[in-house]
This record gives structure tokens, sequence and C-alpha cells, in this order.
């Protein structure tokens, strides 16, 4: 019984003394980063009408109250604000995530316990960082790049280390935001003119002291233009013409380029080409040559083209040079004799009489002047007294026999002079002979040609 009533007085007492005190709290800083403090500002109001003295301790085994055993006095019905913070014990080793810090306010007979949220936060996730507009350079004016950078929580960063780089550039900044506090930084960039186009990323890395809170890819755009130039270089050389077209591609993107030259028939047939053409065409006006070229950005590419009329000139002059001397070889031997016997009757058992007939013709191209005509009869023959329709101009005796002479005063090109005369002798003699060649001689181009006929042996029968 007595047992009972001392549980129940001390029970009212609680209630009393609960009653007396009241605590509330705001947060202040109760999100932090590793290493950091959390605090909160107590709102204690003393309800009794006596002066309370109030004690402060922490029995948390994460945080250390920095107040643990401070004393308050707060009057009577008064309401007192009181700051409080807690520092982790491990320091930053402690781990992020969600934490209740447990703070126990002691008056002269109770304990009010109050439990305290706290967040401590992981580095990578306070940052948030993008372009704040889509990033188009155009690398022969360049732009100014927008960094949106935005603190996230309800926590001050100072001295934050800012570092933007890609292979087109690199900016440092230094840096400081506020609780939920956002900022747009600006770079101004100025690209190369010969930034191929396409697409890139830039690293962004965010550092507090020695502690990574951002590491972040982000893409930018380098905007193509086309800037096409044409050098053509014409060559002219001996029996040789041509020339070479570059294209050279300063821009930064590939261009597709025809190139177009029209050949006549004979032009064509002797016209080389580096590279060869994508399509050739027969058409009304010739052939009609294409290529088509695609030019990768700040690069260059060549075509050649060349008609060259020297093999066919020397084939030309070949022909030329062997028809000259074909004709100079005829014109030297413009005049051809040639010599014949026909035996004709015998007059006596012992004489034989025969015809010899002398061909002259003129194959070249060239009229023959002053042509003379040599022939000479042996001794063992008769000199002879009958000729056909050319008389000789001379006949001389010499001790071997007879000379006989023609002069004929020109045989045109192609034309034949026929001279004949008989002679007769023993048969046993003539048998046994050979007549000398005849020969012809004049002058021509302001040469002199000699021309000769065979021997013919009298014992051949005609």
């Amino acid at each position: 019984m007595k047992r009972g009533l001392l549980v129940l007085i001390t029970f009212l007492l609680t209630i009393a003394s609960v009653s007396a005190l009241e605590v509330t709290y705001d947060n202040v800083q109760s999100e932090s980063l590793p290493g950091d403090k959390i605090s909160y500002l107590l709102h204690l109001k003393n309800n009794e009408d006596s002066s309370l003295e109030l004690k402060f301790r922490s029995p948390d085994l994460n945080w250390l109250l920095d107040q643990e055993g401070m004393k308050l006095t707060i009057a009577p019905g008064q309401t007192k604000d009181y700051s409080i913070s807690f520092k982790p014990l491990s320091g930053n080793k402690i781990l992020a995530g969600n934490y209740i810090v447990r703070i126990i306010v002691s008056t002269q007979l109770t304990n009010v316990e109050k439990l305290l949220t706290a967040q401590v936060l992981g580095y990578r996730e306070v940052l948030d960082v993008n372009f704040a507009t889509d990033t188009v350079i155009d690398p022969r004016r360049g732009t100014i790049i927008k960094l949106y950078v935005k603190n996230k929580n309800l926590v001050n960063l100072n001295n934050l280390d800012l570092e933007l780089s890609s292979e087109h550039f690199k900016f440092t900044k230094t840096l400081s935001l506020g609780r939920s506090e956002d900022t747009i930084l600006e770079f101004p960039v100025k690209l190369d003119p010969d930034t191929l186009r396409g697409n890139y990323e830039t690293n962004v890395k965010i550092s507090l002291g020695n502690n990574l809170m951002i590491d972040k890819l982000l893409s930018y755009s380098v905007q193509e233009y086309q800037e096409l130039k044409q050098l053509t270089l014409p060559e002219t050389r001996f029996l040789l013409t041509g020339e070479t077209v570059t294209f050279e591609n300063t821009g930064n993107t590939p261009v597709t380029q025809t190139l177009t030259r029209v050949f006549g028939w004979f032009s064509y047939k002797f016209a080389s080409f580096n590279p060869e053409p994508s399509s050739v065409e027969k058409t009304d006006e010739g052939y009609v040559v294409k290529w088509d070229l695609n030019v990768p950005a700040q690069s260059n590419k060549s075509v050649n083209y060349a008609v060259n009329y020297r093999l066919p000139i020397v084939i030309l002059l070949i022909i030329i040079i062997a028809l000259l001397v074909w004709y100079v070889v005829r014109q030297r031997n413009a005049v051809v004799v040639v010599k014949r016997v026909f035996a004709m009757h015998t007059e006596t058992g012992s004489v034989k009489v025969m015809k010899v007939l002398i061909n002259v013709r003129n194959r070249g191209g060239l009229t023959v002047n002053n042509l003379r005509i040599v022939d000479r009869v042996p001794s063992a023959i008769k000199s002879p007294t009958q000729h056909g329709m050319l008389r000789p101009s001379h006949v001389k005796a010499v001790p071997d026999g007879t000379i006989l002479v023609w002069d004929l005063p020109s045989v045109k090109p192609g034309e034949e002079k026929i001279i004949s005369y008989r002679i007769e002798g023993k048969i046993n003699a003539m048998g046994k002979l050979v007549l000398p060649a005849t020969v012809a001689k004049y002058l021509l181009l302001g040469r002199a040609v000699t021309a000769r006929s065979s021997t013919v042996s009298l014992t051949e029968k005609k």
C-alpha cells in the first residue's frame, strides 16, 4: 500500500515537472557535410512560479554536444532561446545518412529529453551542374559558355574549386554558394577555326578542399561550316596540254564536289587522267568527263589530266620520214635499166643473129633530164649496124669492142624508152660471150646518179 502510494506521488511530481518546463526547437543547421557541425535553437519556457536551473547533456554515441554541462537559469514565467551545436565524434569519417540526436535538459526534479533530426550529406549529393543553354560553338566566332551550378541543400559551401576542361579549352574558378543557392558562370570560348564539326564532351570538376563534389561530363557541339576553294593550274608544254584542279576544304565538314570537262574525239583519245573519272559520257559535243570528289574537312583533293600529242606526232613523223627516205631512195634509183637478148635467125651456117633490147624506165616522181645510156659490145661480135627507133648518138670503136651511146633529153615520171639493136657473130664464139651491163647516167637534184642493168649471157635461151 505504501509502495503504490509512493509511485503515484512520484508520477504526479513528474507530470508537474514536465509541464513546468516546455522544450521545443528549430533547426538551424540540421544538414551538414561529413565533419561539419549541426546546430539547433532551443525554445525553453518556465511555467513555474520559481526559477529553474537547467543543465544540458547528450548521451548520443555519434555526436558530441558543445554545451555539455552548461547551466542556464530561467526566471518564473520566462521564455528563453538557447543555441546548441554538435560535432561528430568520428570527425569527417562519419557516414552519410539520417541521424537522431538525443539531448537531455535537466532541472532540479526531472529530465526532459528531445530527439533532434540531422542529416549528414555525401559530398557527391550536394551540387548539380549543367549548361544553362544548348551549347553550340561556331569555331570562327566563338561563344560564351554558361554553366549553371546549384547547391541543392541547406549547407554553406565556401571556396569551391571549379575546373572546366575539354580538348579545346580549360578554365578554373573559385566560387562560394549559400544554402540552396544557384548561380550561372560565364566562360568566353574561342576555338581554332580548323576545329572539326561534331559533338564533344567537357569535364566539370568541383572540389571542396580535397573532397571531390562533382565529376561530370557535359556535351557541347561545334557548328559546321563549309568553305571550299578551287585552284586551277593550266599546264602547257611542247605538244602537251592539260591542267591540275585542286579543291581545298578549309571548312570543318566534308564537301562533295563535281568537276566536269568536255573533250573532243581526237583529244580524248590521247588524254590521261589522275584519278580516273567517275563517269564518261559521249555526246554530240564530245566526251563529257566527270569526277565526283569527296573532300574531307581541312583537306584537299586534286584532279589532273593531260592531252599528250607527242606519241601521234612521233608516229606521224616516223611515217613522213619513212616516206621521204623511200622517196629519196626511189629518186636516187629513179631510172631502171633492163637488158635482154632474143635469138633471131642464122643467116649462114656459122653466123648467129640476136636482138638486144634495152628497157629504160623512170619510176621516180621527177623528170630525168639529159639521160645518157652507155652500152658496150664485145670485140668478138660485129659492131651493130641495125638499130631500133632510137639510134645511138655516138658509136665508138675501142680495143675490146664497140661503145654505143644514147643521149635522151628527158624521161618523164613513169615513162619508158625502148632501145634495140642487132648483133651477129660466129656461133662457136658467141656461145661463150657475156654482154656487159648497160649503164645509165644522169643528174638528179644536183647529184650524179648511175644505174646499171644486169649482164646477159648469150647462151641463155630467151
